[in-house]
């Protein structure tokens, strides 16, 4: 009986450059600024990171349809519809009939959620602070620029997946 050959390293062919590649940057950024914002929102309001941005994003834009969430922050449909259906069940957003569709959803802040809303804003203010007290202002200025410019490059990130949704 021939033993069975054990596993070897192989080194791969091609290997990025963690420090310079601005998505794999992006991503870890992305990736340790979520698991931090999500201890210190659950910890100090209950709210895990999606909710608390689910409960800033109608503080910007009250009224709105669930689908705007995917729009704007790459929510997946089912993951916007369990945060928003668990934070009405809390008491936190209300959600009432469109008037054009009646098969979609209008969602809107209740009083207790913008008043948790506005106790968590500070919190997020003083993350992004720190966060960018590297910078000066025309730095920061050109960092927003840059991501906003980013941003309307994922539908030709996602196309390479052959989807037009939009993917990290």
């Amino acid at each position: 009986m021939t033993e069975p050959e054990k596993p070897h390293a192989h080194p791969a062919q091609l290997a990025m450059d963690l420090d310079r590649s601005v998505s794999v940057l992006i991503n870890f950024v992305a990736t340790k600024l979520t698991a931090s914002g999500s201890a210190a929102y659950r910890a100090r309001f209950g709210l895990n990171i999606t909710e608390f941005r689910v409960l800033a994003m109608l503080a910007v834009e009250p009224d709105i349809l669930g689908r705007r969430f995917t729009e704007v922050m790459g929510l997946d449909p089912g993951a916007a519809s369990r945060t928003l259906k668990g934070l009405e069940a809390r008491g936190l957003v209300v959600s009432r009939i469109d008037d054009r569709h009646p098969a979609y959803r209008r969602w809107s802040l209740t009083a207790a959620g913008a008043a948790l809303q506005d106790e968590a804003v500070p919190i997020a203010l003083e993350r992004a602070r720190i966060l960018l007290q590297d910078f000066d202002a025309d730095e920061e200025a050109r960092l927003v620029d840059f991501l906003r410019r980013m941003l309307k490059r994922m539908p030709d990130v996602s196309a390479l997946n052959g989807d037009a949704g939009e993917a990290g």
